[in-house]
This record gives structure tokens, sequence and C-alpha cells, in this order.
């Protein structure tokens, strides 16, 4: 009878530790495969969507752009009017926009711009930003990525109206390095 008590705690010792593991794992996992995506409300409650509006494109050919300049942010609301000329009304790009490799993670820094109600980042040229909501902060830690692979970024603020302001510069990362 004692081997079987003896056995009991044992493996109650080696049990806790696996499942508080799994338990982790599936919650890292579900936080993974989330990532980028809104979130649902419950049934019975509103969602607030941040406003985030786009930049209009001619499609006429520019021979002054090139391939790093990221396109414009998709909608779920109207469009609104770009501004002609110099700045008229949009915020000005962040700037000093860094990067610093970790292992799998990369971590952004950047200054703040001034009227900005928020920021959003971009990678490697993506149409919508790596954040589902706009951020309050100047920094965003990008995690999840693959060590020894170059990703390009670049920065916007956001005016309090949701109209994206100019991109920062892009900046090529790598971590793993």
């Amino acid at each position: 009878m004692s081997k079987f008590k003896e056995f009991q705690v044992t493996n109650r010792r080696i049990v806790i530790p696996v499942v508080i593991g799994l338990i982790l794992l599936a919650l890292l996992l579900i936080l993974l495969l989330t990532r980028g995506q809104t979130p649902v409300p419950a049934e019975g409650t509103t969602a607030t969507t941040p406003k985030i509006a786009t930049h209009t494109v001619d499609p006429s050919p520019n021979p002054s752009l090139t391939s790093s300049a990221l396109p414009p942010l998709p909608t779920e609301t109207p469009l609104a009017p770009t501004p002609s000329g110099d700045d008229q009304g949009l915020l000005a790009a962040p700037v000093g926009l860094t990067g610093e490799p970790g292992n799998t993670v990369v971590r952004l820094v950047w200054q703040p711009v001034a009227g900005a109600a928020g920021y959003v980042v971009f990678r490697d040229e993506a149409q919508t930003p790596l954040n589902a909501l706009v951020l309050t902060e100047t920094s965003y830690l990008d995690i999840g990525l693959s060590n020894k692979r170059a990703y390009r970024y670049a920065v916007a603020a956001v005016d309090a109206q949701g109209q994206v302001g100019a991109l920062s510069p892009l900046i090529a990362v790598t971590p793993g390095q």
C-alpha cells in the first residue's frame, strides 16, 4: 500500500508542472493565432473599431516612387480625401525609428509626433498595420519572428480623427543576430 501512495505523490509532482506547461503553451498558441485580429464583442455588446483612414493613390505611374513605398491602408469606412500639395493636416512622419533585434523578436522605438493620438506599425510593406488597435506608446514589440531573416518596418502617426499621417523611413532589422 505504501508503494501506491509513493506513486501518487511522485505522479502528482510530475503531472502538475506538465499541466501548467500545457496551459501556458495553449495560451501562447492562442495569442499567436489571434495576433492582428480584431476581438469579437460578446453577444449583446457593441464593438468600437479604431478609425484608420487611407491615403488615396494616383494610378498613374510616378517615377519618384520606389518599391519600398508602402501601399495605402484598407478601411471599412468611406475614404477621407487626401490633401494635395505639401502637408495640409496630415501628421508628420515619426523620426528616429530604430529596431533592436532579439531572439525571434524585434523591439521598435521612435520619437513622438506632436498632435498624434497614436501610432500604427507596418512590416514588410503590408497593407494592414501589425497592431490591431492604435498604439499610444512610442514603442512596439514584434514577436514570433524567424531568426536570421530581415524584416522591414515603418511607423505612421494617427490623429484624433483616425487620419494616418506620413510614413517614417523604412528600417531593416534581423532578429537572432
